[in-house]
């Protein structure tokens, strides 16, 4: 497909954490703007980072040997749109219903959620070096097969979709 460096989106990937969480933690983080999505900031914090969670958690597992992880296959062409683009449409995709956030979210319910997305990077850290030389493949439930430089850059974007949403909604309210 292209060339990605694993360890730069890992390192975009980390200051988008920051935004989650700085985001999580304003007044209005919790307020629905109905007009804008039918979930507010803190529900799309809660989102992403339990989506980060596990695609961490899946790819320091595929690292430290799990071969049961490891697809078969290649990525297809929703992948290739996707990471060619750098851009995930909105409204187009539906959120698998593990990762849908609860109705009336409240800070602790979000808190520890964050935490676990920051300690799932910090996990998967260590294993970089190994991801980046890796030719297996994790599988993704609509893009395919991807390597584990398309699954950073797809954590990236995902986390980066849901900033531009908190945005808006957080522009909005002002």
């Amino acid at each position: 497909m292209f060339w990605i460096n694993l360890l730069t989106e890992y390192q975009r990937l980390c200051r988008a954490q920051d935004f989650l969480e700085v985001a999580a933690d304003t007044p209005a983080a919790f307020t629905d703007v109905p007009a804008v999505s039918g979930w507010s900031v803190a529900q799309h914090a809660h989102h992403a980072a339990h989506v980060n969670t596990k695609m961490m958690a899946a790819a320091r597992e595929l690292a430290e040997g799990d071969t049961a992880l490891a697809a078969q296959g290649r990525s297809n062409a929703v992948a290739w749109l996707v990471l060619t683009l750098q851009r995930m449409p909105r409204g187009k995709g539906r959120s698998p219903r593990a990762f849908v956030p609860p109705e009336g979210l409240d800070a602790s319910q979000l808190g520890p959620v964050l935490n676990q997305s920051r300690r799932a990077l910090e996990r998967v850290e260590p294993h970089l070096p190994m991801l980046r030389r890796s030719a297996q493949r994790l599988p993704h439930p609509v893009m395919g097969a991807l390597t584990p430089q398309q699954w950073f850059r797809v954590a990236r974007l995902h986390a980066e979709h849901h900033h531009r949403i908190m945005r808006d909604i957080t522009r909005h309210l002002d």
